[in-house]
């Protein structure tokens, strides 16, 4: 659950938080996520410039 102010904060800015998915759940989705960014980035060859 997230905190008052931090929801009031969102919602100012039209974040919406939705789904119901637990810390756990959202972790293994950030960890997946970065892995599959990280593999396209390596593959494209992609340099910060």
């Amino acid at each position: 659950m997230l905190a008052p102010e931090v929801m009031k904060r969102q919602n100012a800015v039209g974040i919406v938080p939705g789904g119901s998915a637990s810390r756990a759940e959202f972790e293994k989705f950030i960890r997946e996520d970065t892995a599959r960014w990280a593999k396209i980035i390596k593959d494209a060859n992609i340099k910060m410039e």
